[in-house]
């Protein structure tokens, strides 16, 4: 085979990184912890969970997701039910619980939105308790 005949092979997506505890999002550069933690937290709790918690790799810089970087891990291809891009290697990712993000709602700054991993996006008031994924990279902390 001559080499201008090989077929150029499209690296992964996604990458387990930090001695396993984490992975890198080839295309956003985010870097997520590979399971979110299932513990129900409120808002401020889960905040200072991601910026003070021990993480992969005893790595600092997590924080809580933007909405926008959050939805970046759905599978656009499929409209009903949403999932998570194919091949994903996340671990224990609950579809019955919502995930605190770290965009406030405009007209409200008690509320935040959450996003539930079969399609549902909504408010929650901060004081409320949802669970938390962590995650790491290019954007300010919340």
């Amino acid at each position: 085979m001559q080499s201008w005949d090989r077929k150029i092979e499209k690296p992964s997506r996604f990458k387990v990184v930090l001695d396993g505890g984490a992975v890198l999002d080839n295309e956003t550069g985010l870097v997520w912890d590979l399971a979110p933690d299932s513990t129900p937290r409120d808002w401020q709790t889960a905040s200072n969970h991601c910026h003070g918690g021990v993480h992969p790799a005893f790595r600092v810089g997590f924080r809580l997701p933007k909405y926008d970087e959050i939805l970046t891990l759905f599978d656009t291809s499929v409209s009903t039910p949403p999932t998570l891009t194919p091949g994903h290697p996340f671990q224990n990712i609950s579809t019955s619980d919502f995930y605190w993000t770290a965009t406030p709602y405009e007209s409200d700054s008690t509320k935040v939105w959450t996003v539930q991993f079969i399609g549902a996006v909504t408010l929650s008031t901060k004081s409320a308790t949802n669970l938390t994924w962590c995650v790491r990279g290019p954007g300010s902390a919340n």
